[in-house]
């Protein structure tokens, strides 16, 4: 299992918790490594079965009509995705290519904007699923490449 983070403050918060619970970790399951750093800045490539993302999606222009209570207390790094609300999303993408010369079959399962599955569609070589939320709102994503 990896993590890639790169918030220090959510970095520093994720290495406490894995040494604080590595007890109770399944016995099958292994952690391996926290990077400090954001995807497109990953330099290792490891191979990968499933890829779990809950990346920064809302474009840059929605920021300002987020509630109060969102923009006072969220990391707006954690939140901004830039223009179209898919640079981290795309930049995911572009790691998966590389993880994909290694291992051909990936899944990566993530939460976007509305509409980000089916733009998806269009960007992805893999078979893209968008899922709905409670609202009906089609915003997470499943990509399969087999």
């Amino acid at each position: 299992m990896y993590g890639v983070e790169p918030a220090s403050a959510a970095y520093n918060l994720s290495s406490r918790n894995i040494a604080k619970f590595k007890n109770q970790f399944k016995p099958n399951s292994s952690y391996v490594k926290i990077y400090n750093c954001g995807i497109s800045e990953l330099e290792d490539i490891m191979s990968f079965d499933y890829i779990i993302t809950n990346p920064p999606y809302i474009p840059s222009s929605d920021m300002k009509g987020l509630k109060l209570n969102v923009l006072d207390y969220e990391d707006h790094a954690a939140l901004e995705g830039g223009q179209d609300g898919l640079k981290v999303i795309n930049d995911i993408f572009e790691y998966v290519k590389k993880v994909r010369k290694l291992n051909g079959n990936v899944k990566v399962f993530g939460e976007g904007d509305v509409g980000h599955p089916e733009v998806l569609k269009g960007r992805v070589e893999g078979r893209v699923e968008g899922i709905k939320d409670f609202r009906g709102m089609e915003r997470f994503f499943v990509v399969s490449y087999e």
